[in-house]
């Protein structure tokens, strides 16, 4: 008895994370500075959350997952280690069944940063 209720609880735990990763995919930012220059921050607001991420060598590309808790836009900003900053806005994403499998790409070049969503 207690077997079979262990194992009933190995597979639900598993078709539940199974479930979670297929059916929800992640919300994801790619990140590539395409400049001759290292990035020393860059921060990324979206849906009232900061992601900081630091450090992004010239020409690399990184990425982070986000969550949607509702309606928003990205709004971006990159320092450069010479202080230089960019900014930048744009893409939409909403909540409800618009909450998941979301792709914002994020390009910084030497003079501007150019976003877009798939």
């Amino acid at each position: 008895m207690k077997t079979k209720i262990f194992i009933s609880i190995i597979i639900i735990t598993t078709l539940l994370l199974v479930g979670k990763t297929y059916l929800f995919p992640q919300n994801i930012i790619n990140i590539h500075n395409q400049t001759n220059e290292t990035i020393s921050s860059i921060e990324i607001l979206v849906c009232k959350k900061n992601i900081i991420l630091s450090s992004l060598a010239p020409h690399s590309k990184t990425s982070t997952s986000f969550i949607v808790s509702g309606d928003s836009g990205f709004i971006v900003k990159a320092k450069f280690s010479d202080s230089k900053e960019l900014n930048a806005q744009f893409g939409y994403v909403t909540g409800g069944a618009g909450a998941y499998g979301n792709i914002a790409n994020i390009i910084i070049k030497e003079s501007q940063i150019i976003g877009n969503q798939l």
